[in-house]
């Protein structure tokens, strides 16, 4: 989630991307509250395996579209009030409406500043992260930003089989860790491929079918791998297989299709969308219970984006486009 993207050049399928993650991040938290499989396989299959590219392509695109800018202090302060301004008026929301489960001031006091109103809201902590982390990376030559890249990746497999390295062990604090479970890289990706955009292009329009048969063969490797169908498992890095072959085949398939005002809508509204789909979802969840998995599932799903689109929309007839982005992210 990108907020300033409306300010600069359309990239269409960073457009379709977004919109497509908006609307994954609504179905996965429309299945179990759970990181691990349980319950219903098919509940569990329709909610969570294909979807986990939201949040790391959110964080591509972010990459993408802030990477060759001016990357100064003071840029980098207006990116972070674009993210932390809204979310702090969301997590007030959450907070009035009672579904934090704070019971102190305390515990309303630790829950915004550790980005845990709503547990989903550790992304702002991810994104708030990568921000800051852009600043150095806004300084370094096209082969610099690979180098960071191999690095990072380098330090993320020797965390995943020494544990003892990561930069957080426990998991609260490791999903919104940038530099932990590959956040940082799948930012860092998105900086690259802006970086190397023409030789990308170069390679794509040399050999087309070859290109395009790599990525759906990533993306359903990965897919594989998430849905638990191979006899092996590499932990986080099964998400990002996954992600980078879906954020190809976007790229390869829709770079060049405009995106429809429907599409624009969510791209240019995730950050809002995204703070606040889950009150709808759990809104209409206790009415849903003992339904079957696909009208449950549905349910939810219109609730949540339904919901969201409108309180966007009415935000913006009562405040105007600026200041509903400004104050509320959309």
């Amino acid at each position: 989630m990108s907020p300033d993207t409306t300010q600069h050049p359309r990239w269409h399928a960073i457009d379709h991307l977004k919109a497509a993650a908006i609307v994954a991040v609504v179905v996965t938290h429309s299945g179990p509250d759970t990181v691990a499989p349980t319950g219903d396989a098919l509940t569990w299959n329709l909610t969570k395996t294909w979807t986990v590219f939201q949040v790391p392509a959110f964080l591509f695109a972010s990459g993408f579209l802030y990477a060759r800018r001016s990357g100064g202090r003071d840029v980098v302060l207006v990116r972070l009030v674009r993210v932390i301004l809204p979310y702090l008026v969301a997590s007030g929301v959450v907070q009035l409406v009672g579904a934090s489960g704070a019971r102190t001031p305390g515990e309303v006091i630790q829950q915004v500043l550790t980005a845990s109103s709503l547990g989903i809201y550790y992304y702002v902590s991810l994104i708030c992260g990568c921000i800051v982390l852009s600043w150095p990376l806004a300084r370094l030559s096209r082969s610099g930003v690979l180098v960071v890249w191999v690095a990072y990746a380098a330090y993320s497999v020797a965390a995943f089989v020494r544990p003892e390295l990561r930069t957080a062990r426990d998991w609260f604090w490791m999903i919104r860790d940038p530099l932990s479970l590959f956040a940082f890289g799948f930012f860092l990706s998105g900086w690259a491929a802006r970086c190397w955009l023409p030789e990308l292009s170069s390679l794509r329009r040399r050999a087309p079918a070859a290109v395009l048969t790599a990525a759906v063969c990533v993306t359903a490797f990965g897919l594989a791998l998430n849905a638990q169908l191979l006899p092996f498992s590499w932990g986080w890095f099964d998400r990002a297989i996954y992600t980078h072959g879906v954020v190809a085949l976007f790229a390869l398939l829709l770079a060049g299709r405009p995106a429809g005002p429907c599409v624009r809508f969510l791209a240019d509204t995730t950050l809002a969308l995204y703070l606040y789909h889950l009150l709808f979802v759990l809104a209409v969840r206790p009415f849903l219970a003992g339904a079957p998995a696909l009208v449950a599932i549905g349910g939810q799903v219109c609730a949540g984006l339904a919901g969201a689109v409108g309180f966007v929309w009415l935000a913006r007839w009562l405040l105007g486009t600026e200041r509903a982005r400004r104050w509320l992210g959309g």
